[in-house]
């Protein structure tokens, strides 16, 4: 079975992050999804206190649903997090529950590299 990673880099306010989800649980299917790099404005889509108006899906919880159901590891560009105001790690080094979905887990550029390597298809969304 073919290995794919796919990177996300579409906020949650955009329609094409909905796509990208479907993508994810289609491609789940037909191959092993070796794990979801979240990057640039993408990395919204981890966030916990985002208040959705009540008539829209409220994306990033349909991600950590996801994330949770599939076991598919989810990484989060930490720097581009704190870039958005996404507090990825306590000062004691554990991760920040607080504002982050669970499912992601923080995570650097080499994680991405690593991704990209061991994946036979990278698919950017």
């Amino acid at each position: 079975m073919k290995k794919i990673a796919v990177i996300i880099t579409t906020p949650p306010t955009s329609h094409l992050t909905k796509t990208a989800l479907q993508f994810v649980k289609d491609a789940e299917e037909q191959f092993n999804v070796i794990g979801v790099f979240f990057y640039q404005s993408g990395v919204l889509n981890a966030a916990r206190n985002i208040d959705i108006a009540s008539d829209e899906v409220n994306i990033a919880v349909s991600w950590s649903t996801f994330a949770q159901e599939s076991k598919i590891p989810m990484h989060l560009c930490s720097t581009a997090a704190e870039r958005f105001g996404l507090t990825c790690y306590l000062q004691n080094g554990q991760p920040a529950k607080d504002t982050l979905q669970d499912g992601f887990q923080p995570s650097g550029l080499g994680e991405l590299v690593s991704l990209m390597n061991n994946a036979d298809k990278v698919v950017q969304l």
